[in-house]
């Protein structure tokens, strides 16, 4: 299972059942992923950022599978960052079953303490556009090879630590569909431990 989050970073995780406790693995640290584009790469920041309540900044993340060699291929922007052969997709070789949005940040807890690093932003969901981070018409490719905006089920929307991150989704029609808000600050007196 692919699962992108981003916000300032483009960063991709295969995802194990196992909750990464002795596999998983993060960007360019996974096996196998070819590297096309030789200036912005996984894990790497992509530029200019948003401002806080300024300037705005979007781009547009595809992960898909070309049907006749089967690689799935990653394009961010206008740009094809590389792709994943088949043989080490797992369990993909004909569709995916879950997808994932959203943002995510390491706590190792050094010391029993949460990391200060924020998500996104550094800003909570209830402060809205323009000053927390958002991913906006969320869809997928089916299996015609058309892409699906309008007819999403959302199973669920979780934070793991909601004093230090949370998340809001919304879907309101309009130029956005189905979107979400999220970040948050890490590490602050109502984000102990």
């Amino acid at each position: 299972m692919l699962i992108i989050y981003w916000s300032i970073y483009l960063n991709v995780v295969v995802y194990q059942s196992d909750g990464y406790r002795k596999t998983g693995c993060y960007n360019l640290h996974c096996p196998g992923f070819v590297q096309i584009d030789p200036f912005l790469s996984l894990g790497g920041s992509i530029e200019p950022v948003s401002i806080y309540n300024g300037q705005q900044r979007e781009i547009q993340f595809i992960v898909k599978k070309d049907q006749v060699t089967e690689k799935w291929w990653l394009k961010v922007g206008d740009r094809i960052i590389g792709y994943w052969p088949h043989p080490i997709m797992t369990g993909l070789h004909y569709c995916g079953t879950e997808i994932k949005w959203g943002g995510a940040v390491l706590n190792k807890n050094v010391g029993n303490h949460h990391t200060a690093t924020q998500m996104g932003s550094g800003h909570f969901h209830g402060e809205g556009f323009g000053k927390t981070s958002f991913i906006r018409n969320i869809g997928y490719y089916n299996d015609s090879n058309n892409l699906i905006t309008n007819e999403l089920y959302i199973d669920s929307t979780y934070a793991t630590r909601p004093s230090c991150y949370d998340v809001k989704l919304e879907d309101h029609g309009g130029p956005y569909g189905t979107h979400l808000y999220f970040g948050g600050s890490g590490f602050s007196m109502d984000c102990l431990g």
